[in-house]
């Protein structure tokens, strides 16, 4: 069986606006185009967590939560 979704979670210390409006999010655009694009993977998603430098851990914590109910809704 093929894989037919693929998912991936980032974390940065670059706050996502810059990081998109500034540099064109190239995080992005590597596992998308350069990564699962090349293995014929066209569900993606990808989860980014930022600033991770200022988190509190009760940020942290829902960052996690998150991931793992993308993970299910993606996967289940």
């Amino acid at each position: 069986i093929g894989v037919t979704a693929g998912m991936v979670v980032t974390t940065a210390n670059t706050p996502d606006e810059v990081d998109r409006d500034v540099y064109g999010d190239p995080l992005q655009n590597f596992w998308q185009k350069c990564v699962f694009g090349f293995l014929g993977i066209r569900r993606f998603r990808r989860l980014s967590f930022s600033s991770v430098i200022v988190s509190t851990p009760d940020q942290r914590k829902q960052w996690l939560e998150e991931a793992r109910r993308e993970a299910l809704a993606m996967f289940a």
